[in-house]
């Protein structure tokens, strides 16, 4: 009897933790959730855009999700390089680059939202490899690697922000991205100043 009794307390603690593995919180499958939708955020912007405009709004409403999606990635790098880098001429960088893109972003969000545009909330998944990948690198070559970045980031930036001022149809982004590219161009030579002066420097 004594071993019936414990065969069935044991089957009853077991159905009690299978219970309460069954009807948890769920906070690791939401913590998966969370990491997919993430890197899917800016597919996700997308996908609100094209069900929500039509071709032509649609067009404007995707360079705004670009333009967004590359100031979050560039302050992202830049708040990666302000805790790792080693100079102070990469910190400086790094500090005005957060400022003004969080500035910069923080203008196109609340148009988007008067637009109904969707934005994405995150970087994608291959941004964020790309800052791992830096991460590697050691002391001042992570410096150079960062001020370099910057340089092509911001070249990359100014021209999709010219071309955006010219092909938007909306009066009011067309008028945003050509307010934005002087900050950029600021940023920009910045980067190249940044760039030379750690080229200089030995390891």
């Amino acid at each position: 009897m004594k071993i019936t009794r414990q065969i069935i307390n044991l089957a009853v603690i077991g159905s009690i933790l299978a219970f309460s593995a069954c009807s948890g919180d769920g906070s690791t499958e939401k913590n998966v959730k969370a990491e997919a939708d993430s890197a899917d955020s800016k597919k996700t912007a997308e996908d609100h855009n094209e069900a929500k405009f039509d071709k032509v709004a649609e067009k404007d409403a995707q360079a705004a999700v670009n333009a967004y999606e590359s100031g979050l990635f560039e302050i992202k790098l830049a708040e990666n390089a302000k805790e790792h880098a080693t100079t102070k001429e990469a910190k400086s960088l790094a500090e005005m680059v957060i400022e003004g893109h969080e500035r910069l972003n923080t203008q196109l969000k609340d148009l988007a939202s008067k637009k109904q545009i969707s934005l994405p909330t995150d970087i994608t998944a291959a941004e964020s490899d790309k800052i791992k990948k830096m991460d590697a690198e050691k002391k001042l070559d992570f410096d150079k690697k960062f001020a370099s970045s910057m340089v092509d980031g911001h070249k990359d930036a100014i021209n999709t922000f010219e071309k955006a001022s010219k092909e938007c149809t909306d009066g009011d982004l067309a008028n945003w991205f050509s307010a934005a590219l002087p900050e950029l161009r600021k940023h920009l030579d910045a980067a190249m100043n940044t760039e030379d002066a750690l080229k200089k420097m030995k390891r």
